[in-house]
């Protein structure tokens, strides 16, 4: 079957060719877009020399617009975070002025950039998106509110700057930081799915799983000569059998956790725990087995970006607070001093007090 494919390949290369002048240096963009489960592999087509496979892929349509952003806004700050947040680490692809990542939208995989051409006080963002299909406005739109959502474009943080204005041990952090708005994981489901995966294991263990998962049932887009994966939607990952997702993670324990947190999130809309009293939306991820506290808190904050309820009592915090305050401060009076904007204290405690603790470790 393999010969006779191949010779079909050969007969058929003039037929394959473009005509000429439709092939640019980087091909048109073409990219490989592997489907996980839902599409089979491309033909490979081998040309003239018999050492030399040429892969024959569609060409990517594309769609650019601008993205707004509420001032000050340093894309710069939020990639630098993305290279050190371990649930992501190498989820993506960064560079100076720009980030780029896949995304799963309708199980086909889509690649966004997002490009600064402004500075911090004046933002000005363009947003691309590729995919093998057209991208339609609507498609466009919601590309642009995942992005818009996944780095917190919207967030107002003038009156949480005055307020550590007047926070001396504090103010250094936010001069340090300024401009990087609460970047989260893509989603609540991924949150959730890295919280038990992650959960009383060592990060390079979790990362493992994560990308044998991607990798398995996720859909990627190749883009330049990069392929990007984005992890699976809900629905990707509903279609596994249990043995196969024991195979995938190499965990049976921490397999069965994920398994019902994919049922779980099969019979919730994500605006819920978007939208719902903290305490309800706690309540429905901590009965999902392998989320407890710390867990259910990782996806609120970090996988949806609910800052107004923040846990006061976990170590990390309690160390990062002495680290900057030493025995002046505690939760209590932090947590009067900032009121709603504890959740964004938090996060640049965390984020400072890990930049600090890589330079010292460099």
């Amino acid at each position: 079957m393999l010969q006779a494919c191949h010779a079909t390949a050969v007969g058929q290369v003039s037929q394959a060719i473009p005509p000429s002048g439709a092939v640019t240096e980087n091909h048109d963009r073409r990219a490989r877009s592997l489907h996980g489960l839902s599409e089979q592999r491309k033909l490979a087509r081998r040309i003239g020399d018999p050492g030399d496979i040429v892969h024959f892929v569609p060409t990517l349509h594309s769609s650019t617009r601008s993205l707004s952003a509420v001032a000050p806004f340093d894309l710069a700050r939020s990639v630098t975070f993305l290279s050190a947040f371990k649930p992501v680490e190498g989820d993506q692809e960064l560079g100076d002025r720009y980030l780029r990542k896949a995304l799963a939208h309708d199980g086909r995989a889509i690649v966004w950039q997002l490009r600064e051409r402004g500075h911090a006080d004046a933002p000005d963002l363009e947003l691309t998106a590729w995919s093998e299909h057209p991208i339609t406005p609507h498609v466009l739109d919601t590309v642009a509110d995942h992005v818009s959502s996944f780095l917190s474009l919207g967030d107002d943080l003038r009156d949480f700057y005055g307020i550590a204005g007047t926070d001396p041990p504090f103010a250094d952090i936010v001069e340090q930081l300024r401009g990087l708005h609460h970047v989260k994981l893509p989603s609540a489901f991924e949150a959730a799915a890295w919280s038990v995966l992650a959960s009383h294991c060592p990060v390079p263990v979790a990362r493992a799983m994560k990308r044998r998962i991607i990798e398995r049932f996720g859909p990627s887009l190749e883009l330049d000569g990069t392929l990007h994966r984005a992890f699976p939607m809900q629905s990707l990952l509903a279609v596994g059998d249990s043995k196969e997702l024991d195979v995938v993670v190499g965990n049976v324990r921490r397999a069965a956790w994920l398994a019902d947190v994919v049922e779980a999130f099969g019979t919730v809309d994500e605006d819920f725990l978007r939208t719902a009293p903290w305490e309800e939306a706690e309540a429905w991820l901590r009965r999902i087995q392998g989320i407890g506290e710390w867990s259910a808190a990782f996806v609120l904050l970090r996988g949806l970006g609910r800052l107004e309820h923040m846990p006061m009592d976990m170590k990390p915090m309690l160390t990062a607070l002495r680290a900057i305050y030493g025995e002046s401060e505690n939760m209590e009076t932090i947590a009067q001093r900032y009121g709603a904007h504890l959740g964004y204290w938090a996060f640049y405690l965390r984020v400072a007090e890990g930049e600090r603790s890589r330079a010292a470790a460099a």
